[in-house]
Formats: C-alpha cells, structure tokens, sequence
C-alpha cells in the first residue's frame, strides 16, 4: 500500500484522517462512514492508474467496557483502460 500511499484519500464521516484526532469518542448510535478515493494525477503519465488494486483494512474499536471491535473494510481500485491504450499495449506491449 505505500506505494499508492499519495493517491489514496481516506475518510471518515466526511473528515480526512490527517484532520481526525485519534482516538474518537462517540454516542450509543453514532455511526462512522468511513470512504476513499483514488486519485491519480491525468495530466502526468501515471502508469500506477492501471494497476487493479485491492487493499484490506481496519477500523479497531473499543466500547465503555473495554470490549474490542474490529469492522473490516476494502479498499478496491478496477480501472477503465481505454480502447486506445489497450491496442496500443497489445501491439507495442511494455507500457502505455
């Protein structure tokens, strides 16, 4: 995963991690939406774009009691090559 480290935006509740001040405190009946994006830059040739990628994650909880929690989650990543880049990469092979 640190090799994707710079395009992967990760949230929770809306806020990026660098903004949330670990650990949280939350109600009985809160919720946490945890969200990602990838975002490659498309103005530099970025061959990262076409790599199919599926990370595992998780979120480690503790409630009142001290009971743990664990919520996994997946971080997936299937890119759209274009028709173009594709004949290009079964003619030419190598990089796009």
């Amino acid at each position: 995963m640190d090799d994707f480290e710079d395009v992967i935006e990760l949230k929770l509740n809306g806020k990026s991690l660098s903004e949330i001040l670990f650990p949280i405190s939350l109600e009985e009946g809160d919720t946490i939406r945890a969200e990602y994006a990838f975002s490659f830059d498309h103005r530099e040739p970025d061959q990262r774009k076409y790599n199919y990628l599926f990370f595992s994650m998780s979120l480690v909880t503790e409630n009142a009691n001290g009971e743990l929690g664990n919520n996994p989650f997946i971080l997936a990543n299937h890119p759209h090559i274009p028709l173009r880049d594709l004949k290009n990469l079964v003619r030419y092979g190598g990089e796009l």
